[in-house]
């Protein structure tokens, strides 16, 4: 009984596996069978998409990506086709939801990650996207086009330092990359380091040596080195080039002014502004230039043109100014004077200037008043100090006065203060 029992037990074991193996074995094959023609439309649909999209129809490939995802939700693929396509139309928004989708299951696809960086990046979203480039140059070491990519990024955010980075990586794997010579050289300036961003513009230079951009970026470097014969060259270069440009002929005229060549500067600005009457700046430099030549009736009235264009402009107001002082009009400089410190009440220039009216009207008190001021809001301290030192010998405070002076010789390097102040230190002695 108990072998017959057995047997039968055994035989029940048997056929019982036998029904299940055969059931469980006909479930994955009737799913899978479904599963597989929803894939093969999807995969036929997507192909008919990638045909689109290489003929450039992109709208046409979207819609046949999206009717994949009808078919089959879950075929991934398509969300990054999909979004691929919507980048090509701007649609940064609707490619940035695909590709959370496509990189949430897939979250190793670097180039999805790229994609979504440059999304991100396009739409604005600089710190989405410089994460999403880092994650792409963090998984590989050689991705230079992320670096590249990051670098813009970094540029558009005011990390200067770190875009030049980047963009010099990218620089070491393509050596002639004219456009990036270009990037770094702007770059450069504005981190204050012309000397680097010479370097630059001239490097792309010998790539395209007729370039507005470049012959303007190497004579903004020069000028800002204080080579300003040399920047003056490239600005002139510019200018035959260009015939008409503005900006060039109001950059050369700076250059020539800083070398005390004032007609020569007059000319300049007098062009800029035939092209641009608008331009404050050339009517303010070219009133500073009749101003050093003595033309102050002209000069005012530049600089009123220019204030009629910016009113609120310091700058322009203490330029003014300074014309005004030059006529012996005290009164109307210090007009002038106290709308810029309304404007500006911690800028020092403005105290330094209010206290040469005083002291040229003989208020020794009151210069010294403004000196102080000038002094505690940092304008310009060597001329500040070397004045109020002036002006306290005026009152016959000759302690003081060295003291100023002994400051001045602190900060300055320039040899011929550093004599005047010595023979000054010497007579009070």
């Amino acid at each position: 009984m108990k072998k017959k029992n057995k047997k039968n037990i055994f035989y029940r074991i048997f056929v019982i596996l036998i029904i299940c193996i055969f059931v469980i074995g006909l479930l994955p094959l009737s799913i899978s069978g479904s599963g597989s023609k929803k894939l093969d439309k999807s995969q036929e649909l997507t192909q008919t998409g990638l045909v689109y999209e290489k003929e450039n129809n992109f709208k046409e490939a979207i819609s046949h990506y999206s009717l994949a995802l009808e078919e089959n939700p879950t075929f991934f693929e398509a969300y990054y086709l999909r979004a691929r396509a919507y980048y090509q139309l701007y649609k940064y928004n609707s490619a940035i939801s695909d590709l959370n989708i496509y990189i949430n299951e897939n979250p190793k696809d670097m180039e999805a990650v790229n994609l979504r960086g440059l999304c991100e990046y396009e739409n604005g979203q600089y710190n989405s996207a410089l994460h999403d480039f880092t994650s792409v140059i963090n998984s590989n070491q050689a991705s230079f086009e992320a670096y590249y990519q990051r670098g813009i990024v970094e540029s558009k955010i005011g990390n200067y330092e770190n875009a030049i980075q980047d963009l010099s990586v990218f620089l070491e794997n393509d050596p002639n990359n004219k456009d990036v010579f270009l990037l770094l050289s702007q770059l450069y300036g504005l981190t204050g380091n012309w000397k680097d961003s010479l370097d630059m513009c001239e490097q792309f230079l010998k790539l395209e040596p007729e370039s507005i951009d470049g012959l303007s970026l190497c004579g903004s470097s020069l000028y800002n080195m204080g080579q300003y014969q040399e920047s003056k060259s490239y600005w002139g270069k510019v200018i035959e080039l260009t015939q008409n440009n503005s900006n060039a002929f109001f950059n050369r005229g700076n250059a020539s002014f800083n070398l005390a060549l004032f007609d020569d500067a007059i000319i300049d600005y007098s062009k800029s502004i035939t092209l641009d009457s608008q331009n404050p700046e050339a009517l303010k430099n070219r009133g500073l230039a009749y101003q050093r030549v003595g033309e102050l009736e002209k000069s005012i009235t530049d600089l009123e043109n220019a204030q009629s264009i910016k009113p609120d402009d310091v700058s322009i107001l203490i330029s003014l100014s300074l014309t005004y002082i030059e006529m012996q009009d005290f009164e109307s400089a210090l007009i002038l004077l106290d709308r810029a410190k309304a404007i500006d009440p911690y800028n020092g220039e403005i105290y330094s200037h209010r206290g040469n009216v005083y002291f040229s009207m003989k208020d020794y008190s009151s210069a010294v008043e403004e000196y102080s001021l000038a002094i505690e809001y940092k304008g310009n301290l060597e001329n500040t100090y070397y004045n109020r030192g002036l002006t306290y010998l005026k009152l016959g405070e000759k302690e003081l006065a060295r003291s100023d002076f002994l400051n001045l010789l602190e900060i300055t390097s320039d040899k011929t203060i550093i004599e005047t102040i010595d023979q000054i230190l010497s007579e009070i002695s």
